[in-house]
């Protein structure tokens, strides 16, 4: 459950992740005390559960900024509305569905049966980690000069809080150019296409914003096929061949 320990003289001292976050909250509430929306992981016990092909899959999406959520809290308010209508969050649940069962044909995900529709989102949605960059609401439009000036003074929050979650995928979400510069930096390697790359022991794919203009299932298509090409790069590496 994200436990880390530490040593402080002749003690041991294990601090769960939730100890651990809530220093970074205390970073940015400082920042901006009434306006910042906390994210990380949807739900700890389908997050530590969600599996494919016997190996743990713990996807983390990273976005620009808050625009779906009426609490302080994002996790919170996905769990109180685990299937909202929104077109971003229904597009990142299906991401997660997907990525944890294989790719399963899009209309399989968009089943004329609703219920087995929501209880598939609903799934994909609880089982990921959600962490925007800029922890205030933005408004219709994101001002990427104001996130880039956030993600550049808060860097360290980010990073930290990202380790600390833990993830085995990031999907970086219209991102991708602030996390290899600002995030990533000397951690990053990339492919030549310049679509995906690890990050440490992390790998990272990056991918439109759910609201692009492509239709749900190209962006849905779009993100099997890179991760399917990504797959033989990741090996690679892992064998030392990048």
């Amino acid at each position: 459950m994200g436990l880390k320990k530490i040593i402080v003289g002749n003690h041991l001292i294990v601090e769960t992740r939730e100890q651990q976050e809530e220093v970074i909250w205390e970073k940015w509430e400082k920042r901006d005390p009434k306006k910042v929306v906390r994210d990380g992981i949807i739900n700890e016990d389908m997050w530590e559960k969600c599996m494919w092909e016997k190996s743990p899959v713990k996807v983390l999406f990273l976005l620009k900024e808050p625009t779906e959520c009426n609490d302080s809290d994002l996790r919170k308010y996905f769990q109180k509305n685990p299937v909202p209508k929104a077109r971003i969050v229904q597009n990142i649940a299906r991401w997660s569905y997907g990525i944890s069962h294989g790719f399963p044909a899009f209309s399989d995900i968009e089943s004329n049966n609703v219920e087995t529709n929501k209880a598939k989102l609903k799934e994909g949605l609880q089982s990921c980690a959600w962490v925007n960059l800029k922890k205030t609401p933005g408004g219709s439009r994101a001002d990427m000069k104001e996130i880039k000036d956030v993600v550049n003074r808060m860097c360290e929050a980010l990073t930290k809080q990202i380790l600390i979650i833990g993830p085995t995928h990031i999907i970086c979400c219209g991102t991708g150019d602030l996390f290899k510069k600002c995030i990533a930096g000397n951690g990053w390697k990339w492919d030549n296409k310049d679509y995906f790359g690890k990050f440490k022991n992390t790998k990272v794919v990056l991918m439109k914003h759910p609201s692009s203009w492509q239709k749900d299932y190209m962006m849905y298509y779009a993100l099997k096929g890179i991760l399917s090409a990504a797959s033989e790069y990741w090996v690679d590496t892992e064998n030392g061949s990048h």
